[in-house]
Formats: C-alpha cells, sequence, structure tokens
C-alpha cells in the first residue's frame, strides 16, 4: 500500500510540474536521433536536440561528449534512452548521472523499448528479475528533481511499481496504428470492419482497452491429450480480415500458430502488428516467407531489426514501419 501511495503522490506531482513545461533540453544517442527529430516536429513543444558524443578510447572504454551539459541546471531535460542491449543501458547510465547530478527541473527519461520487461519476476530460484533491477537503477539516479520514465507498450503493466519516487508513463502505439488502418481502410468497407484478434489473455487485458468499438477475437493455448495447441477461444472469423495485436515479438512462433488457426476458421486475410520487433537471429525471415501473413505492421522502436526489415521489402510489399515518434508524440 505504502509503494502504491508513493507511486500515486509521484504521478501527480509530475503531471502538476508538466503543465508548465513548454522547452525541453533533450539529449539522445546518435541511434535515436531519427526519433528525436520527429518527436521535435510532432510534439507540440520546443525541443532543443542535444546529440551525444559517444566515442571509444583504443581499449574500448567510453570517451563520451555531452554538449549542452552545464546548461541542465533548473532546465527541463527529455533523455531519449537506447536500451535495446545491455551495453547501451551501460552508456545510458554513464550520461544520465551527470546530467541529473547537475539538478534539472525535471527529468524525463524515454524508453522507447525496454527489452528487459519480460523478466519481471523470479520465476525459478535465484532467477533475477532484470525489470526490478533495471527500473531500481533509473529510480536511483542522483541529483534529479521530479524525474519520469516514460515506456511505450510495457509487456507487463506491473512493472511500474518498480520505480521508486519516479513518475512512469505508460504510453501505446496502438491508437495511432488503428487510426492509420481506419484511413487505409476508408474506400474499403469490408476492412473497416477488420476484427482485432489477441493472441493471448496476456495481449487481449493490456490492449483490448484500445478496441472498444472493434469486433474482437482471441486465441489461447488448450491441451489435447499430451499437446498444448492454439485455438480460438473467443471471436468470429470467418470471411473476416483479422489483425493481430500484440506488444512484441522475438522468433514469431506464437504469432504464426495464431495466424494458421485463424486460416483454418477461414479468416480471409490475416495481418499482425507489434510495437517492438525483436527478432533475434534475422527471425523475421518466416515473415517474409510465409503465406499466413498478408502483411506485417511494426515500429521503428528496435531500430537496428527495422533498418533489417526496410532492407529486405525496399518496396514495402509485406512489411509496413511506422514511425515511433509520430505514434507518441503527444507523450510530452
Amino acid at each position: 500500500m505504502r509503494i502504491l501511495l508513493v507511486w500515486r503522490r509521484s504521478k501527480r506531482i509530475y503531471r502538476q510540474n508538466m503543465n508548465n513545461i513548454s522547452k525541453y533540453l533533450v539529449f539522445y544517442p546518435r541511434s535515436r536521433a531519427p526519433l528525436a527529430e520527429t518527436l521535435k516536429r510532432k510534439s507540440g513543444k520546443t525541443l532543443i536536440l542535444c546529440e551525444l558524443d559517444q566515442k571509444l578510447f583504443p581499449d574500448s572504454e567510453p570517451n563520451f561528449t555531452l554538449p549542452s551539459l552545464h546548461q541542465c541546471y533548473n532546465r527541463d531535460v527529455l533523455y531519449i534512452a537506447d536500451w535495446t542491449t545491455c551495453e547501451h543501458r551501460y552508456y545510458d547510465l554513464l550520461c544520465l548521472v551527470p546530467i541529473a547530478e547537475l539538478g534539472p527541473r525535471t527529468l524525463t527519461i524515454l524508453l522507447p523499448f525496454l527489452g528487459s520487461g519480460t523478466m519481471e519476476r523470479e520465476s525459478d530460484d535465484g532467477a533475477i528479475a532484470t525489470a526490478n533491477v533495471e527500473a531500481k537503477l533509473l529510480s536511483w539516479i542522483p541529483g534529479a528533481g521530479i524525474k519520469r520514465v516514460i515506456t511505450v507498450d510495457l509487456h507487463t503493466l506491473q512493472n511500474q511499481f518498480y520505480y521508486n519516487n519516479t513518475s512512469v508513463t505508460m504510453e501505446s502505439a496502438m491508437p495511432y496504428v488503428m487510426n492509420k488502418l481506419k484511413l487505409e481502410a476508408k474506400s474499403d468497407k469490408e476492412s473497416a470492419s477488420m476484427v482485432i484478434c489477441f493472441p493471448d489473455n496476456g495481449a487481449k487485458s493490456r490492449f483490448s482497452k484500445y478496441f472498444d468499438s472493434a469486433e474482437t477475437a482471441t486465441c489461447g493455448k488448450v491441451r489435447q491429450g499430451d499437446e498444448r495447441l492454439i485455438a480460438i477461444e473467443q471471436g468470429e472469423v470467418h470471411g473476416k480480415d483479422v489483425l493481430i495485436v500484440d506488444d512484441l515479438v522475438r522468433t514469431g512462433g506464437t504469432l504464426l500458430s495464431c495466424a494458421n488457426v485463424l486460416k483454418d476458421h477461414g479468416a480471409k486475410n490475416v495481418s499482425v502488428f507489434v510495437t517492438h520487433s525483436v527478432f533475434p537471429g534475422q527471425s523475421w525471415t518466416k515473415f517474409l516467407t510465409t503465406p499466413l501473413i498478408d502483411r506485417f505492421y511494426t515500429t521503428d522502436s528496435v531500430y537496428t531489426v527495422a533498418e533489417e526489415l526496410r532492407l529486405a521489402d525496399p518496396e514495402g510489399k509485406k512489411i509496413t514501419i511506422f514511425n515511433l515518434g509520430k505514434c507518441i508524440s503527444g507523450a510530452l
């Protein structure tokens, strides 16, 4: 109860202060430059962009310079993090600590993708809940005034309570994507009545609120003998266009199994939208060749994978990549 009260108080204080913010001093690594530039155009706030100079010494030790670092005092600072790899998380922490120590009025940390989000609890004896550890590291950054963390389609909603004295804003790309798809389907009445399918009950609990006006279906695992198979638990898809939605994809096995069941039940077309495409080992290749998926939508939150997808499908015949900055520009 005490944790919940502290979290609510932090959120209330930040909301009160953010109403007065009209200008941000923005720090970001080069990998997040496209996102920073999009936010500057779309957010409606004045953003002063300061790209980090992240060089390495010959022995690979960091040799970083933060332009405008000493302008942070009593300013509203936005830091766009690149937590796509453990290496970049360490680099972000090296930059966040000196920024915070210089006394910004508010410090907002934008985490476009939180890779540790699925490691939120100790499932086996001794297993490290890395999402909890990383939340504590961000909470304990010294010196900052009011801290806020913005996440995008966080995999596990309770992760927001791991932060101490830090307001957490959970943004979603889902409303933006649905508006885009509705505009594309405006002249096509069949597509306009697309069924939204959740690949499991976890996705349903996180995202169903964004699709109140849409027809929905839900897949889940059922036991048949000694096997656990994907089946449609709720909804009718025969003769309809179906869009599977989820927060992230790694190997894609669950999405493909879900698409297979939907096609078996007479779905006309099956597409997929996931906010975060992780795809280790280029496991995205199957989505280019499979007949189960008619179209694959994602964002550029994991920018290295987004670039691979653009190169693999330069004409966008099967893959559409949404700009994450446009999806979340209202977060500021």
